[in-house]
């Protein structure tokens, strides 16, 4: 084991104390003891330099598990999506399919409950008949500030304010309609006129 000695003017003074005496500045290693103690410096050098790759390898492996996993359950999780989509829109479609046999079998059943009840549909009058292409539902005043009162509307046969007003006929007795529109009407066809 090395000397506990205390440096001096002319060299060095081993002290009594060893290395708890508070005079010692220095210990004297033999040749051995200071190439054991290169030794153990430069395994323990190793040792932590190994401990330190296999720590960063088994991160590196974590790492690598992880975005496995995440890839994984990214892969499911976007199949279950696909397959769920799917069936929402198979579901759509029969949904949609549904209504469409709904819908014909109640015209179906009206037709047939009219037909016992001897009861003919009533013939439907548009206005299209009448040349009016469509309906505003303020007065002509607001039309014609419309931007597109002159590219669209100028042409147009527009009935205004759709409130119509009723009034009997004595000559025919039939009811008069007074409907305002900004073209005159087109001429009435023959099936509506008073025979």
């Amino acid at each position: 084991m090395g000397e506990f000695v205390r440096k001096t003017l002319v060299g060095y003074k081993e002290i009594p104390g060893g290395r708890a005496d508070p005079e010692c500045t220095h210990v004297i290693l033999t040749m051995k003891e200071y190439e054991e103690q290169l030794r153990r410096i430069a395994a323990a050098e190793q040792e932590t330099q190994a401990t330190k790759r296999e720590a960063e390898k088994a991160i590196r492996s974590a790492k690598s598990d992880a975005q496995y996993k995440i890839q994984i359950a990214e892969s499911e999780a976007a199949e279950i999506v696909a397959d769920l989509e799917g069936e929402l829109e198979k579901e759509r479609q029969e949904s949609a399919y549904q209504r469409g046999l709904n819908k014909n079998l109640l015209r179906i059943a009206k037709e047939r409950a009219n037909a016992d009840r001897k009861l003919k549909p009533k013939k439907r009058t548009y206005w299209v008949l009448f040349g009016i292409s469509m309906i505003y539902s303020y007065n002509y005043e607001k039309l014609i500030e419309l931007d597109e009162w002159e590219t669209k509307f100028k042409e147009a046969n527009i009935l205004l304010r759709p409130n119509l007003k009723l009034r009997i006929s004595f000559r025919t007795g039939y009811w008069e309609a007074i409907i305002l529109h900004t073209k005159p009407l087109d001429v009435v066809p023959p099936e509506m006129r008073i025979q």
